[in-house]
């Protein structure tokens, strides 16, 4: 009888508790900060950076390539093929002995997939948004 009461004195004190503690919920992922994607600026100069890397074989220019690429790997809102080709980017992105074509290819190649794969949902949107009506246009 005694360990009943006990249960039933927790259960009205922490009973009251339950709601606030719901009510913090949304609360506390409403203050959730909004992380923008790249602009189109940034990720065009990171694409002239890497050209200047696969031209010039230049270990400034390479390394500045990998500096402005690193951080958008931790980015929250890329999708993952871009951020494959930011990774395949940060690991070819080095200077070599010789500036052959395979090497200036396996730099170009990634960058040139940033411009494709790194796009704003934004500009998802208007591309669709775009096709829409050039398909509408061409119906009639």
């Amino acid at each position: 009888m005694r360990t009943m009461s006990f249960y039933q004195n927790r259960l009205k004190i922490a009973f009251p508790i339950i709601p606030v503690l719901l009510s913090i919920g949304p609360l506390v992922y409403s203050q959730t900060i909004y992380i923008p994607m790249p602009t189109k600026k940034e990720l065009h100069n990171i694409q002239r950076q890497a050209y200047q890397c696969s031209r010039q074989n230049n270990p400034k220019v390479c390394d500045k390539t990998r500096e402005l690429a690193d951080p958008l790997m931790d980015h929250p809102r890329l999708p993952f093929p871009c951020k494959d080709a930011l990774w395949e980017l940060l690991q070819v992105a080095k200077t070599d002995l010789e500036n052959s074509f395979e090497r200036r290819d396996a730099i170009d190649k990634p960058a040139e997939k940033l411009s494709k794969l790194c796009k704003s949902d934004k500009s998802i949107e208007d591309q669709r948004k775009s096709n829409r009506e050039n398909r509408n246009f061409q119906e009639t």
